[in-house]
């Protein structure tokens, strides 16, 4: 009775199939009833990029199978939805971009107005201390002449 082989992974099959030289690798036997596996290690890096592969062109052929419409319409979607997005991407540019410049006027306008406010205010202190000191000078005045005149 001929022993049947279960490839578990690409290198397997690519050495029983004479593409790989035979060269003496380390193999690990595990036996469950009369079924043989091999697992080996060289070739654990091409049993992923094959594994892969082949993944990708089974989901490419899958795709293709099932795909609900034609290419061409699926490419004519897809136009119509870059040009949606492009579309809302610059409404809200613009949205953002008005938006920013209302805020520049609001602080501007806030700015002027509590500059214009600081001034006044500068201006009344100012007066009120030249004021102070004007009445402050003359009564020193009045003071010394009256003890100049004693």
């Amino acid at each position: 009775m001929e022993a049947i082989r279960i490839f578990f992974n690409a290198s397997d099959f690519l050495v029983s199939a004479g593409r790989i030289p035979k060269t003496p690798r380390p193999y690990v036997l595990a036996k469950f009833g009369k079924w043989r596996m091999l697992w080996e290690q060289e070739y654990e890096k091409l049993n992923g990029v094959l594994l892969f592969v082949a993944g990708s062109l089974l989901g490419a052929g899958l795709a293709l199978l099932l795909a609900r419409q034609s290419g061409r319409r699926t490419r004519r979607e897809i136009v119509h939805l870059e040009k949606m997005a492009k579309g809302k991407s610059e409404q809200i540019q613009l949205e953002m971009c008005h938006a920013i410049e209302n805020l520049v006027e609001d602080i501007s306008e806030k700015v002027q107005e509590g500059m214009d406010r600081g001034r006044e205010w500068t201006e009344k202190t100012t007066q009120g201390v030249l004021q102070a000191l004007n009445l402050g000078t003359d009564y020193i005045r009045k003071e010394l002449e009256n003890v100049m005149s004693r």
